[in-house]
């Protein structure tokens, strides 16, 4: 996918739950740049999300309670969209593309809105502690 001119870099805010999001939905493709990547459906991101933060509370009532189930996949739901307003807004692809999962790791991974050196926030206790409390809030 070819992306427009943009004037200034398109960046996300590593403190937010939303790049978490992105983050979760381009690792596969940030781990392998080769490979062709499906992103998983919203249920399952939701739940890497939740594992990958230590949120085990979260992902316990997840698990077992649809209401919790709804809430979590409706806010990582939320964050796609959001992350595709963005794409959108900055002009990284032409106004009225569709963009799929697939198609926006592409754009997120080309812009570099993250980048493999990203993954490396999934090792940072300390960021993944801040990640945690913010889904904590619910």
């Amino acid at each position: 996918m070819a992306l427009s001119a943009t004037h200034q870099p398109f960046r996300l805010r590593t403190d937010t739950k939303e790049f978490l999001t992105a983050l979760m939905l381009c690792r596969p493709r940030l781990e392998d740049a080769a490979a062709a990547v499906t992103p998983l459906p919203v249920p399952q991101l939701t739940r890497q999300i939740l594992e990958v933060t230590n949120s085990w509370h979260l992902l316990r009532d997840f698990d077992v309670d649809e209401s919790v189930r709804k809430t979590l996949t409706g806010r990582v739901h939320e964050h796609v969209k959001g992350l595709r307003a963005k794409v959108l807004r900055h002009g990284l692809v032409p106004e009225g593309t569709a963009l799929s999962p697939a198609a926006l790791v592409e754009v997120l991974v080309a812009s570099e809105a993250l980048t493999p050196v990203h993954l490396e926030l999934l090792r940072d206790e300390a960021w993944l502690e801040w990640q945690e409390s913010q889904w904590w809030e619910r």
